[in-house]
């Protein structure tokens, strides 16, 4: 019986390990983008313009909208 429960601790572990790998994953990436986007706009781009170049999709733009009015505060 402990070693049933030991592997199904394991198996939620595991799971739960690569669940938050993947949202420190999609984190990290949407901040590497606000600091493109940043980057771009302190190069003479509007922020409307530098999504439009990096082919953003429209559901993606308000929340980067909000990421990067609150990193340039």
């Amino acid at each position: 019986m402990c070693r049933v429960m030991d592997i199904k601790y394991n198996q939620g572990y595991e799971s739960g390990h690569a669940r938050g790998l993947e949202q420190g994953l999609e984190q990290g990436l949407e901040q590497a983008l606000v600091d493109v986007l940043r980057k771009m706009i302190s190069k003479g781009y509007t922020l409307d313009s530098a999504m439009d170049f990096l082919d953003i999709e429209d559901a993606k733009r308000n929340i980067l909208k909000k990421d990067v009015a609150e990193a340039n505060a």
